[in-house]
């Protein structure tokens, strides 16, 4: 009950938030997809199952995330982000599909962005797979996508990863900073033009440097 009442009292404390849309140039928007990976280890107190967590961004705008506990026992932190990377490659597939029937897909990889090296390195068509081999073959889906050009990972910091926030609780303070990060912000009820500028356009905040190195 306690929970509950905290969700209640958020909900009316946020009721003129909303999720902002950034403009800009049409074809650097929409060859922009990028998707941030992101899991906690062994998070639930019950079974040790861990959480994936995804954010993904169209010209530096989010569209769409995730949050989901993962089927298989990670064994490891990197297993864990590995698991969750090769999660967002389904969702990513028909993300694809969709832009390219819309005529709106860059020929070139996404870029999947994490911020665990040795998931990353395992990823790769060249790398070793010794301490990966007990892993579901299903799992190795993020693989395929990396050889047959579909994705392309990129190390991310961890304060620079979106999807890091849905995959554990966050203190008031953490969650504020993520929550500007994902561009949830307060948006006037009854927007009119000020000084010819309407208050979405007022809103909208410079687009920022690229957050993947």
């Amino acid at each position: 009950m306690h929970a509950f009442k905290r969700v209640l009292r958020y909900l009316k404390g946020t009721m003129d938030y909303g999720l902002v849309y950034k403009r800009g140039n049409t074809n650097e928007v929409m060859s922009s997809l990028t998707v941030f990976s992101d899991s906690d280890f062994a998070g639930d107190t019950k079974d040790r199952k861990s959480r994936t967590g995804g954010a993904y961004e169209i010209g530096n705008s989010m569209f769409h995330w995730l949050t989901s506990k993962q089927l298989a026992s990670a064994q490891s932190t990197s297993e864990s982000e590995y698991i969750a990377m090769a999660e967002q490659c389904k969702n990513l597939m028909w993300i694809r599909i969709f832009l390219s029937e819309l005529g709106q897909l860059d020929a070139g990889p996404t870029v999947m962005a994490s911020d665990n090296q040795a998931a990353i390195k395992w990823s790769q068509a060249d790398a070793s797979m010794k301490r990966a081999k007990h892993i579901d073959v299903k799992y190795h889906l993020i693989r395929d996508c990396v050889m047959n050009g579909t994705v392309s990972v990129q190390h991310v910091r961890s304060e620079d990863n979106l999807a890091d926030g849905f995959t554990k609780p966050l203190g008031r303070v953490a969650f504020q900073k993520f929550r500007d990060k994902i561009d949830v912000l307060p948006i006037d009820q009854n927007p009119k033009p000020v000084g010819g500028v309407s208050v979405w356009d007022r809103c909208i905040r410079p687009h920022g440097p690229n957050r993947v190195k």
